[in-house]
């Protein structure tokens, strides 16, 4: 793949607000259940997930901004956690 993708994507993950990088890191990165990443944040399982859907979003279209092939950042950011 892209050589950079890394670094775009910890540019991208930096810029993110603390509420939405939180559950996405947990659970994309560190693999986390749902469950665990709404204990972790302390936030109910429910916030957990709309958070989640909503970082995924704005990552995608934050990526494919930047040239990352949209297959990629689908990839990355669609049907994780489920």
């Amino acid at each position: 793949g892209n050589p950079d993708f890394a670094a775009i994507l910890d540019d991208e993950l930096a810029r993110l607000p603390d509420k939405l990088r939180g559950p996405l890191v947990a659970c994309l990165l560190q693999h986390r259940t749902h469950k665990q990443a709404a204990a972790e944040l302390g936030e109910s399982e429910r916030t957990l997930r709309r958070r989640l859907e909503e970082a995924k979003r704005v990552l995608r279209l934050r990526l494919e901004r930047r040239g990352v092939v949209p297959a990629v950042a689908a990839g990355l950011v669609g049907g994780v956690g489920m």
